[in-house]
Formats: C-alpha cells, structure tokens, sequence
C-alpha cells in the first residue's frame, strides 16, 4: 500500500529556539490508515483543528490511533485521503529518542545544540529535571542513566525548546504518575498559547481538557 499523492504539507521543527508565533492549522478529509501489509486500521477520519486548541484521539487500544500520529507526523507512508499542514511540528512518542552526546545536544534534537544555557536550565527546571541544569554539556548515554519518567520529562522540555507550531504527544507522560502528568500537560498549555495539540493518553486524568 503506498501513500496517496494528494494535499500533504509537511514541514519540519522550526529550528529557532523561539518558535513562530502563527498558530498551526490541521486538516484531514477522509483519510485512511493502514498497516504495511495494507490492512484497514483507521478509516473515513475528517478532523480539522487550528491553535490554541488541543485534540485528544481516543479510543480502544491497537485500533491505529498512535499510526494515525506518525501519518500525521510524516513517520508512516501506508495511508489514503489528503491532510495538511500548515506549521513546523515536533512529535514526542511513548519512548523519547535520546542519542548520545552531551544533555543540550539530547534537549535540542533534532534540532542543532542550544546556546542559551538560561533557556535550557529554565525547560529542565519546569519539567522537573532541575538537578540536571549544572550538567548540559557532560556527556551520557542519557537513555540508560535517565530513568523512563525523567526520559519523558526531557522529552517534554524539547517542546518548550522548540515551541512548535504543531506538537504530537503519542502516551509522552505514561511513565509519570497521573498528577505529574497532568502537572506537565498545563505547563504546555501555559507555555505553548499558539501550538495546536494532538495527543493520545490513556491516564484518565489526561482525557479532560486541560
């Protein structure tokens, strides 16, 4: 199954720190995932959304809803139908990618290391990896010393780095308790006034908005 070649626009993280300050704008019209051997997972899906607003994609689990994220994300060819758009997006899974090398080279990715330390340490401290702020440039393998919960908490301070127009939370907070989950989810809100959300959780305090 290969992927449709109608209205798909697509464009990565803005790479500067402060973001843009135009909110992002989804739109999906009939749109169709499958898996890579073609069958159906996710079908006739019509959702149109624009920032401040934040999108929960619910349902049972393994119908297709972390596929639909990565279609959306550009991370999954196997789709039919048109979507678009407009805003540099960043999209934080269940289990953040942490590449070796120093904590503000893992903080950026996949952007280029930050410079403001003020702005690194400030992320760190709000997403509660405070004891971290004297180490940005020492160097790990941060994902065997970093347990999972502050893996995610790291994850989420890539998006106050980034300030993306678009951001994608697939489960990013499921190895947090449900009150520190819910903690972070308004520091996004907070922060982030101009990015659209579309997110999927199954921690029941995180299904009500935020």
């Amino acid at each position: 199954m290969k992927k449709d070649n109608g209205s798909r626009n697509y464009k990565k993280p803005d790479p500067s720190p402060s973001g843009n300050k135009a909110g992002g704008i989804l739109a999906l019209q009939d749109l169709t995932v499958h898996t890579q051997s073609g069958g159906k997972l996710l079908s006739g899906i019509s959702i149109k959304a624009r920032a401040p607003e934040w999108v929960l994609l619910e349902g049972k689990s393994g119908i297709g809803k972390s596929t639909l994220l990565r279609v959306l994300a550009g991370l999954w060819p196997y789709y039919l139908g048109n979507f678009t758009l407009k805003g540099g997006t960043l999209f934080l899974p269940q289990r953040p990618y942490l590449p070796a090398g120093t904590l503000r080279q893992t903080a950026n990715y996949p952007n280029a290391a930050h410079t403001d330390n003020h702005a690194l340490q400030t992320a760190l401290e709000q997403v509660g990896l405070g004891r971290l702020t004297d180490d940005l440039d020492t160097e790990k393998e941060w994902h065997s010393f970093l347990s999972g919960g502050e893996q995610q908490r790291l994850s989420l301070a890539r998006a106050l780095l980034h300030k993306p127009q678009i951001l994608f939370l697939d489960e990013a907070t499921n190895q947090l308790d449900d009150e520190s989950a819910l903690t972070l989810m308004h520091l996004l809100k907070r922060e982030l006034p101009d990015t659209l959300v579309i997110g999927i959780s199954h921690q029941k305090r995180n299904q009500k908005p935020v």
